[in-house]
């Protein structure tokens, strides 16, 4: 994964995606968010800081941004 440096609501609004809160699913019941954009070969979207309640967690949300990649995801859902 990329991440770049960009405007959070730019890259919010570009991409349609949202912040999504998330309770941690080790148990402590800490909530966090997906806040930290990311970009792969294939999808854009935004992820959680990495948290650590014994394992290593974080969420993350993605857009297809070829149509490629969409195709794939649509055979999916």
């Amino acid at each position: 994964m990329i991440y770049p440096d960009v405007d959070l609501d730019k890259w919010i609004e570009k991409n349609d995606l949202e912040i999504v809160d998330y309770v941690c699913p080790g148990g402590c019941g800490k909530t966090y968010q997906t806040t930290v954009p990311v970009v792969t070969k294939e999808s854009n979207g935004l992820q959680s800081p990495l948290h650590e309640c014994g394992e290593g967690y974080w969420a993350v949300i993605m857009t297809p941004r070829t149509a490629e990649a969409l195709a794939f995801w649509e055979k999916l859902v």
